[in-house]
């Protein structure tokens, strides 16, 4: 059974997306949920926010292979497999998927895998394109958590279209200014788009890549 995911998005930056997602796992933790908190946002500042400076610069630099996001689907960009994350205890009932500075090296891949993900052997694009919902489901099995909190980072590009297609809700934080209803104006044809796309792949795709993609279903 997989374990129902929550991401907070926008394309507009500066509107308290990550500090929310902070409190608010910490609030459903304390109110006897079990939640895991995934930092999808190359920037990692949900991950400043859980662990200190020192503590994290140890988890990057030990070349611990399954600690990170980006250590956890970095195979794929060679000949491996998605590796099993390791998730980091913040409290009894609250554990976070580490992110990492370099989970943007992953754009180009994604982004490339998008459009071969129509071809005759989807097999490994769909491999790439679910391999966020594929770790954030093995970490929430591991940790037994019963939700999923998503800190997605500010943009429209390749990641933040793989977190979105993991997602069964999306909450947009706003903040009362000109920008952020400029930016909400992008967001809604923007999601639009990708669950359209998204939804023509799974249609075209052989029994393989429905494997691959395992039994994920969009909330976009």
């Amino acid at each position: 059974m997989k374990t129902p995911v929550i991401t907070l998005f926008n394309n507009k930056g500066g509107v308290g997306r990550t500090s929310l997602v902070y409190h608010l796992a910490w609030m459903f933790s304390e109110l006897g949920e079990r939640v895991l908190a995934c930092d999808l946002d190359p920037q990692a500042n949900l991950t400043a926010s859980f662990i200190k400076e020192l503590a994290l610069e140890s988890i990057w630099n030990e070349g611990v292979e399954n600690r990170t996001i980006h250590q956890c689907i970095s195979p794929l960009m060679k000949v491996g497999d998605i590796r099993e994350p390791e998730v980091h205890p913040c409290s009894e009932t609250l554990g976070l998927v580490v992110g990492d500075v370099n989970l943007s090296l992953f754009e180009e891949s994604l982004s490339d895998e998008w459009s071969r993900a129509l071809g005759e052997s989807p097999f490994r694009s769909f491999r790439i394109l679910t391999a966020f919902w594929h770790v954030m489901q093995m970490a929430a099995r591991s940790f037994r958590a019963t939700m999923i909190l998503v800190d997605a980072g500010p943009n429209l590009g390749s990641l933040n279209r793989s977190a979105l297609i993991a997602t069964d809700h999306v909450i947009s934080p706003l903040a009362a200014d000109l920008f952020s209803l400029k930016g909400l104006d992008n967001l809604g044809p923007a999601l639009a788009g990708w669950r359209r796309g998204w939804e023509e792949r799974c249609r075209q795709c052989h029994p393989a890549a429905q494997h691959a993609a395992g039994s994920q279903d969009s909330g976009l």
